[in-house]
């Protein structure tokens, strides 16, 4: 089936073009809505940060029902920080992959330098994947395996990292999903 999805640019322009959309509140809230959830779909699951502007997204929709805040205002800012974040994976000049895991370590990993941390997590993974990997088990167990055992090494010479057991798991099965599509 091909299906031809509308292509909407988030651009600086666009937050300016948002006072054109039509005078009724609610049709502009809606039509914003459906603008920004086709864009978040295409793109999310590229890098963590499109899913959390899609959490963001969620939230502020569940809001509107409840009315108790301007479902407008809070769409028309994730707009622009929807933009921030293609401003910044465009202007970083990492790979997809690169920018996935330093994303999630920002996110998910409580340390001082998360550019190191992502940097070491990201050769641990070059160094083990090669063309086709994607379908060898063996291959994506020793990668999860991999980032475990980086994540322990890094967090036992930085004591700021505090994460237990569990989310050394969570972590690596994260981070493998960005790895099997970006690497």
């Amino acid at each position: 089936i091909d299906q031809t999805a509308p292509v909407f640019v988030v651009d600086d322009n666009y937050l300016r073009r948002i006072d054109e959309l039509p005078p009724d509140r609610e049709q502009r809230e809606v039509l914003l809505e459906k603008r920004l959830r086709a864009l978040l779909i295409v793109r999310l699951g590229n890098l963590p940060i499109y899913h959390t502007l899609m959490e963001r997204l969620e939230a502020i929709v569940a809001q509107k029902v409840q009315e108790t805040q301007d479902t407008l205002e809070l769409l028309t800012k994730l707009t622009g920080d929807m933009n921030e974040a293609i401003k910044e994976e465009q202007a970083m000049g990492f790979s997809k992959g690169e920018m996935a895991m330093r994303q999630l370590v920002e996110e998910r990993v409580p340390c001082d330098e998360p550019d190191e941390l992502a940097s070491l997590l990201n050769k641990v993974v070059a160094e083990r994947t090669f063309q086709g990997w994607q379908v060898q088990p063996s291959v994506h167990a020793t990668i999860k395996r991999d980032i475990i055992f980086e994540l322990v090494k890094y967090a036992k010479e930085h004591t700021e990292v505090d994460l237990n057991p569990d989310d050394y798991s969570k972590f690596s099965q994260e981070a493998m999903k960005y790895v099997e599509k970006h690497f």
